[in-house]
């Protein structure tokens, strides 16, 4: 007997313009009282020039273990985000990056 594909309920996503996944990784690996770089900290880092992969669009806080992508819908979405927590707790053998938070500046 086939299995039916899993369903995503609007309702369980994580919603809100600031959301922290506080069981995450990033929280392991740097302390319960870490804080993610400030939106005028990737703004600096931006200008820098200090891209992944030469996506203006991303930056990497090597420190913190940190790759902050940042920008204006339709580019960034809070969608994508709500997209790869689903992703990451309903389909654990898809690999997707670890959503550790978002916030709307």
């Amino acid at each position: 007997m086939q299995s039916s594909p899993p369903t995503i309920f609007v309702d369980s996503l994580p919603k809100g313009s600031s959301v922290t996944f506080k069981d995450s990784m990033f929280f392991t690996h740097n302390g319960p009282g870490a804080t993610f770089p400030s939106a005028d900290q990737v703004r600096v880092k931006s200008e820098a020039g200090d891209h992944v992969l030469d996506r203006k669009n991303t930056v990497i806080f090597e420190s913190l273990g940190l790759v902050v992508k940042f920008g204006k819908e339709p580019c960034v979405t809070v969608a994508e985000g709500q997209c790869l927590w689903w992703l990451s707790r309903h389909l654990p053998s898809v690999p997707v990056p670890e959503m550790y938070g978002w916030t709307e500046d």
